[in-house]
């Protein structure tokens, strides 16, 4: 099983198991959709699906220039009067990301491994 379908069998359960009960089941829901959202973090998702609020995230540009732009990079959607409905901003036009990962947490303070 890889991270993408454990992801697809957690929201299942998600979905069927929960119901309005004791404030234990809460916990439970909370700490599996912290659990989802943590897998999806380390998942590769379609560019479509990115943020598009300015969010920073890594992007996968399938053609690299061998120069300027990296195939894996920082990228976020914005917009500027060349282009007023948006785009990837550290992207060039003939190099888009196609796909994309959220950055990591960062490091709690006092964190130390």
């Amino acid at each position: 099983m890889n991270t993408q379908k454990a992801i697809e069998v957690l929201k299942e359960i998600q979905e069927m198991y929960f119901h309005p009960c004791p404030d234990n089941v809460s916990h439970q829901k909370e700490a599996l959709t912290h659990a989802i959202e943590s897998m999806k973090r380390n998942v590769w998702q379609p560019i479509d699906t990115a943020p598009k609020d300015g969010t920073t995230i890594i992007v996968y540009r399938p053609k690299f220039d061998g120069k300027y732009i990296p195939k894996v990079g920082v990228d976020y959607w914005g917009k500027y009067k060349l282009k007023p409905m948006g785009c990837w901003m550290k992207s060039r036009t003939d190099v888009q990301p196609t796909h994309f990962i959220l950055l990591p947490e960062p490091p709690q303070e006092g964190e130390t491994k």
